[in-house]
């Protein structure tokens, strides 16, 4: 009789939960990537948005689990906020990031990252814009953004929300 070894169970159990853990955390950032659009068009709030442009992440310090890591992002400019969606390297739906002032989007959409950008540079190197929040250190992190070919109007209309 022929005995499937151990290990082959134990890896495709594996692979397995994998693939359902990414499924559902997708399933949950999709719903909050369609609240936050569908709020801002049900209070007719004016906005542009980009289609999804090439995005670099990197995070300095304590190592976090916020969701926010991706290679390809779509920004809403609103007149008091940036609203960054992304998506992960195998296509999944990462939680969004508010760069805003005003804290009332903080209690409004309490699953997305609500923060102060430290740093914003719209004309970095090779044609990127920069965003830069957090803290380097033990208990924190220092998380950076860079998206690649966003267009000048909505890079004008970035500093205008921000400032």
């Amino acid at each position: 009789m022929n005995q499937i070894p151990i290990p082959i169970i134990f890896i495709s159990a594996f692979i397995i939960l994998v693939l359902i853990l990414n499924y559902l955390h997708n399933k949950k950032a999709f719903k909050y990537h369609k609240v936050i659009k569908d709020w801002l068009k049900q209070n007719s709030i004016e906005f542009d948005s980009t289609d999804f442009l090439k995005a670099e992440t990197s995070q300095i310090g304590k190592k976090m689990n916020d969701g926010i890591g991706m290679v390809k992002c779509e920004i809403i400019v609103t007149n008091n906020a940036v609203i960054i969606l992304g998506k992960t390297l195998l296509n999944i739906n990462s939680n969004p990031i508010i760069f805003t002032r005003d804290f009332d989007y903080a209690l409004r959409f309490p699953f997305a990252k609500v923060v102060i950008p430290n740093k914003i540079n719209l004309n970095s190197f090779s044609n990127s814009t920069y965003f830069e929040f957090g803290e380097a250190s033990f208990s924190n992190y220092l998380f950076k953004i860079r998206i690649y070919n966003v267009k000048e109007e909505i890079k004008s209309k970035i500093e205008s929300a921000l400032n």
